[in-house]
Parts: C-alpha cells; structure tokens; sequence
C-alpha cells in the first residue's frame, strides 16, 4: 500500500484543532489550493459529504470538484474521509501532548496501491500550525482567486408548488440578503428555471470569492427556511440530482478584479 504520513505538533488541546481541522469554512486558510469547501450537513457526522473547489494550477478562474465521504469519525481523536470513486483515503489523528499540545498526523494512502497525485505537502501543516497559534490574516497582495461555476440541480417529480415557493422565498430575501452577500463572497449569483417535460431544474450560475461562510452553519432564519425548502424539493436519489458544468473559459474584466479583492 503507498501512502504518505506527516506530522506536526500544535501549541492548543486536541479538541480545539480537531474543531478547527474539520470546519469547512477553515480549509481554505491553511490548504492555499483549496478556494471552497461544504458539507452536506452541520455538524458533522459519520457519512457526512465535504466538497471542495481545488484551483487548477496556472489557470485563473478554473477549478476542479473533488468529493469526500466522511468513513471514520470519532471526535476530538480522528476522522477519515475517502475520495469518491476513487481508491483515496485520508486520515487526521490528533493526540494530546497535555492539556495545551497536540500531535496532529495525517496520513493519506490508495486501496489499490495506486500512485498517489499530488502528495499532501507539511507545508499544509506548518500554515495550519501557524494559523491555529497565531491567527488568519488573508493576503490582501494577492490577487482574488474566484469560482465561477454553473451547477444544475433536478427538482422531485410533484414538487412544482414547493419549487416555486423556494424560487419566491430566494427572491424576496434578497433585499434582507446583502450581508450575507459579503459574508458569502458572493459577487454574481442568477437562478435560471427549465422545466423538461416532466421534470423540472434550477440552474445556479455564480461568481463567488475563496473562503465563503457555510450556509449550513447559519442560524438566519431565511437561510433556514431555504435549506428547509430545498431538502424538499432537490431529488438527491436522482442519477442527475447534479450537475456541475465544466468551465471553458471565463473573461473578467481587470477593473471588476480590483474591486473584487477588496470586498
């Protein structure tokens, strides 16, 4: 089997880093190829999904989806998740060094004995280290790194009254949404509707910044409502419940790109 084990210790108690390693909303600050990550539900659990945004290097704008299912999961000790549809598994252990220290492994290895692509560098862990003891300062001298992507989501069959109730609830809590807008990294977000013969879609097409709050961890109750109407509406058992577009080519104007790194 290959894999590939690194470890650092941390100035704070296990629970503490265990906490922050796992929160999708921290991913970013200390993974730098990493522009997005969610989860399927809040908190997390066994069986709990993380999907993340990875930049293709050398190309502005473009991303590639990767998914995680979460296969192990004991708190404040270790979780483990494992790539879907492929033979990837990774490993987080976090052992206390007495009450203020801790030794986070990591560990990352193929069940088929594959190569690994691209091995987890400790320069990941050095930043997450850093981060954790000291705090998270964004670079400001970089230039904002944006996920532009359009995503289609297919409706239950019977649904039509809740789907439209979900597209009126999105429209009229814009108005109260701005904050949530900063809070999101949200620069353009347009919801298109399809309806193909008996089945209907939503089309999500969204310019967004890296490091974007989690829906799931608001407590708005217009986010609530909407996650609420969602759940009832998205067919998830569908093989198509969705479908991330494949980004070709994006043109930002140099000019919307300053304003952008400074909102």
């Amino acid at each position: 089997m290959k894999q590939n084990e690194l470890s650092i210790e941390i100035d704070r108690p296990a629970a503490e880093v265990f906490e922050f390693a796992i929160n999708p909303q921290n991913t970013h600050k200390w993974i730098d190829s990493i522009i997005m990550e969610e989860t399927n539900t809040w908190p997390v659990k066994l069986g709990t999904l993380y999907r993340n945004r990875r930049v293709v290097p050398g190309k502005p704008d473009f991303s590639e989806l990767n998914e995680y299912e979460m296969v192990k999961f004991e708190p404040h000790k270790l979780f483990e998740i494992k790539k879907k549809n492929n033979p990837c598994h990774v490993r987080y252990t976090f052992t206390p060094l007495g009450e203020n220290r801790t030794k986070l492994t990591f560990l990352v290895w193929m069940d088929d004995n594959s190569d690994l692509s691209g091995p987890f560098a400790q320069a990941h862990l050095d930043k997450l280290k850093s981060v954790i003891e000291n705090g998270y300062a964004p670079d400001k001298t970089q230039p904002q790194r944006l996920m532009v992507e359009l995503t289609r989501f297919k409706m239950k069959r019977g649904k039509s009254e809740k789907v439209q109730e979900l597209v009126k609830h999105i429209r009229e809590s814009v108005p109260r949404q701005k904050e949530a807008f900063k809070a999101e990294k949200m620069f353009v977000e347009s919801i298109f509707y399809e309806k193909r013969g008996e089945d209907e879609y939503l089309y999500w097409y969204n310019i967004q910044g890296e490091g974007a709050s989690h829906l799931l961890q608001s407590q708005d109750p217009d986010d609530k409502k909407y996650i609420e109407l969602c759940n009832e509406c998205f067919d998830k058992e569908a093989p198509d419940s969705r479908v991330d577009m494949k980004l070709e080519m994006s043109m930002i104007r140099d000019e919307l790109r300053e304003v952008m790194k400074d909102l």
